[in-house]
């Protein structure tokens, strides 16, 4: 949930898988 993701992912954190 957003933890393979760059650092943007605290804003699509319930939308990044």
């Amino acid at each position: 949930c957003g933890r393979h993701h760059p650092v943007v992912p605290a804003a699509n954190f319930g939308v990044s898988a």
